[in-house]
């Protein structure tokens, strides 16, 4: 049992086993009397070694007295074992479980291991048989077709050569001799691959690998059924060790308690020797069925499959029954052990069992009657049962059960070898005869190599699939990758977009067109092929300066289909192999587009010419990036509306805006009508100009003069505005003129034109304390534009950023 502690610990059969055996679960009573004894739980183990220790105790007395009856050894050593039993009992149930759910595993194992095989075995085997005949074949094929390609010389030669080889000297020299020796050689190289003896050497090769297919399969079956049955009959048989022995030791536990209550009922002074009559024969009540039950298990075997009986019954029970037979057959028997001798060993337990029925009836009846134990009836029931049935059926039997199962496994074990050897020789045999007809198949083919050996050097140097054969290149994969290469290359021209034409470079004549061509012209390949190109490339259908320039280059054409939409087509040829190809690519998307890119230009160039001056949008649009220059004398205008917040608010935003765009729009057409002027911004209702700033020559009395113009032509234009507005906008204009100052662009996403001085100041000045309606001017602009035609008057003395100025008004 020591083994049974550390057997794969984790397994809820033996771990069930373990806490069986080995916890303290058993109950054990220590008895002083009768009626007082001392409980512990203890193991199985440490009970057996109790019993047996009290046990040994009593064998120890020279007499059993009545007091010994009555002690302690004898109570504690008679009313334990029950306890004791059932524990060992449901541990070999519980065994019995493990292996049926380790027999169940491994069952399903081997029957997916035989599936696997089996499959693996029927897969493997014909993907051998299709590759190798697929060689030969190639092989063959590869011989016999370079044989073709020698010409017609070569094979008389031959010819001739194995006629040397066979007569010794050379045939006769008539032109019917050798016409008969070419048709020998023919009808030589129509044997070779003659079809109904390469199929019957295929055949046979597949047969027999039919034949190994089935002869592994049913050797992986025989094998694995060998491991399967051992693991049954491991299975089946260990039960009747439990079956077995509970059947003796119920029997001798039921026999102990007749002897144990007639003894306590048949002398007073022996009452104290039982505990409890009524708990004996209950317990002889529920032991009786189960000896019955496990003898029944042992002989007929149980309901289900893995419950069969016991194999070596019959021969045990014949043995029994030889060795209790009675004495004289003739004779009457004159005992009950007379009579039983007279039966079988099983009839012998059948009728132990009836009087143990027959002991319980009288025991339950009322009033009871409780076996006599000098009755010698009851005394021939433990000779028959515990003595007698035990040394002649049970003990040899249970003798017999593990040799049995060995002899079943090893039964199993030299079948298995036996069919695997059987079938390892008979797979052998037929491999044997596969690698036959290779060797047969090769000398065919050998024989067949040997004949270039007869042709003329030069005939064999010059063709070059000779010289691949005889290098050992037995495949033709050149010709099946030029067929693949043919049918990839003809899938993907007629999947592209470009349109492809085919033509001969000499006629012109076309020879082929791919989908693209009918899906853009919708032509289809028969309406083109055959054809001119030059009746393709005609000017009611394409036009282009490059029409003609396209038989022998680059040509961009245009092409007009039935529902007047243009397509445009880049137009390119090349010639390979004696055709001229020509590719048409499809650039109407690339027209499209260079068109939206160039209008957007336009709106982007347009925009930019909006916000910088004119001569300075090129550099920013070339990506320079310090764009700044000094002017010697510049004349600046700061323009302001004239109590712009308060209008503002008493109008919405639409109308504000509108007014703005007007305004600022006919101030954009004034400045562009003076040539030495240029608008640099407008901040809310704030327009600012300058002239001078891009004057190749700096005159200053001109651009003060322009620009004064400008403020008394705006000044008018607001009072022309008002009128047909019904509106009462007034502006304040104030001019200066300065220098130097510095002028650039600033900035790179958002570019805007500055110009800086001190000039700029002053004008900013003047428009801010200047008079509605006149032009505010400073008096370097009045020295500039004096006598000239416009009307001035001096307004004084004004104050102003940096000290006191002489101002002047000019009228519009």
């Amino acid at each position: 049992m020591s083994s049974v502690r550390s057997f794969k610990r984790g397994n809820q059969y033996l771990d069930k086993v373990r806490k069986l055996l080995f916890s303290n679960s058993v109950k054990f009573s220590y008895y002083l009397n009768n009626t007082y004894s001392l409980d512990t739980l203890t193991t199985v183990s440490e009970v057996s070694f109790m019993l047996a220790t009290h046990v040994g105790k009593l064998l120890e007395f020279e007499e059993m007295t009545i007091e010994v009856v009555n002690g302690p050894d004898s109570l504690t050593s008679r009313n334990n074992n029950n306890a004791a039993t059932e524990a060992m009992n449901s541990a070999l149930d519980e065994m019995l479980e493990y292996l049926k759910s380790e027999n169940r595993k491994y069952q399903k194992i081997f029957k997916i291991l035989l599936i696997v095989l089996v499959i693996l075995n029927v897969i493997v085997y014909p993907l051998i048989f299709i590759s190798q005949v697929r060689k030969i074949r190639q092989n063959r094929y590869e011989i016999l077709h370079t044989l073709t390609t020698l010409p017609k010389t070569v094979i008389s030669g031959i010819s001739a050569s194995l006629s040397k080889t066979k007569d010794g000297k050379e045939g006769s020299d008539s032109d019917s001799e050798l016409n008969r020796q070419e048709e020998s050689i023919i009808k030589l190289f129509s044997s070779i691959s003659d079809g109904s003896s390469k199929s019957s050497i295929e055949v046979s090769i597949l047969f027999c690998i039919i034949f190994i297919v089935i002869l592994s399969c049913l050797g992986y079956y025989t094998s694995i059924n060998c491991f399967m049955q051992s693991s049954k009959n491991l299975v089946f048989n260990s039960h009747h060790i439990n079956y077995l022995y509970g059947a003796v030791v119920y029997l001798f536990a039921i026999i102990a308690r007749l002897f144990k209550v007639g003894l306590a009922t048949a002398s007073r002074r022996l009452a104290p020797s039982i505990v409890s009559i009524d708990h004996e024969i209950e317990l002889i009540n529920e032991t009786t069925p189960l000896l019955v039950s496990y003898f029944q298990l042992i002989r007929i075997g149980g309901p289900g499959n893995a419950e069969k009986p016991f194999p070596q019954m019959e021969q045990a029970m014949n043995t029994a029954s030889n060795l209790l037979k009675c004495k004289d057959d003739i004779a009457p028997p004159k005992t009950v052990m007379e009579s039983v001798h007279c039966m079988t060993a099983g009839q012998q337990l059948y009728i132990s069992t009836s009087l143990i029925k027959k002991y319980f009836a009288q025991m339950t009846s009322d009033p009871p009657i409780y076996p006599d134990p000098r009755d010698i009836s009851l005394q021939q029931l433990f000779q028959i049962g515990p003595v007698e049935l035990y040394q002649s059926f049970f003990a040899k039997a249970g003798n017999q059960i593990l040799p049995m199962i060995r002899d079943e496994i090893e039964k199993e074990e030299s079948k298995q070898v036996n069919f695997a050897v059987t079938f390892l020789i008979l797979t052998f045999l037929f491999s044997l005869i596969i690698v036959v007809f290779a060797k047969n198949e090769e000398k065919v083919l050998l024989f067949t190599l040997r004949l270039f050996l007869r042709c003329p050097p030069s005939s064999i140097i010059g063709n070059q699939r000779v010289m691949d054969l005889l290098s050992g290149k037995y495949n033709n994969s050149n010709e099946e990758n030029h067929s693949k290469h043919v049918t990839f290359s003809n899938e993907v021209c007629n999947k592209i977009d470009t349109v492809i034409v085919v033509c001969e470079e000499e006629t012109g004549k076309i020879v082929q067109v791919n989908a693209a061509f009918e899906t853009m012209f919708s032509m289809k390949k028969n309406q083109m092929e055959g054809k001119n190109i030059h009746e393709f490339f005609t000017e009611e259908r394409f036009k282009g300066e490059d029409l003609e320039k396209v038989f022998s280059q680059d040509a961009n054409l245009i092409y007009t289909k039935s529902d007047n939409e243009l397509v445009y087509l880049y137009f390119n040829t090349t010639t390979a192999c004696g055709k001229r190809i020509y590719f048409g690519t499809n650039q109407t998307m690339n027209v499209m587009h260079e068109k939206l890119i160039e209008d957007e230009k336009k709106k982007s160039d347009a925009m930019l010419n909006s916000i910088l001056p004119p001569i300075l949008v090129q550099r920013v649009q070339s990506g320079e990036k310090n764009i700044s220059f000094s002017v010697q004398s510049v004349t600046v205008l700061f323009l302001d509306i004239v109590e712009f917040t308060p209008w503002c608010s008493s109008h919405d935003c639409h109308y504000v805006m509108r007014m703005l765009n007007i305004l600022f729009k006919e101030f954009d057409a004034i400045t562009n009508s003076h040539k030495t002027m240029t608008k640099i911004k407008c901040i809310g209702d704030c327009y600012m100009a300058a002239g001078g700033i891009f004057d190749e020559v700096n005159q200053p009395a001109v651009h003060a003069r322009e620009v004064v113009e400008f403020g008394t032509q705006v000044i008018k234009k607001i009072l022309e505005i008002d009128e047909n507005e019904n509106e009462s906008l007034r502006i304040r204009v104030g001019i200066n003129t300065g220098g130097p100052i510095v002028a650039g662009v600033i900035g790179t996403e958002k570019p805007t034109f500055e110009i800086l001085g001190p000039a700029i100041n002053i004008a900013h000045e003047m428009e801010h304390h200047g008079v509605p309606m006149k032009v505010h001017i400073s008096r370097p602009v009045y020295e500039l534009i004096y006598g000239q035609q416009f009307d001035i008057k001096e307004r004084g003395e004004i104050d102003v950023k940096g000290g006191k100025m002489f101002t002047y008004l000019v009228e519009p």
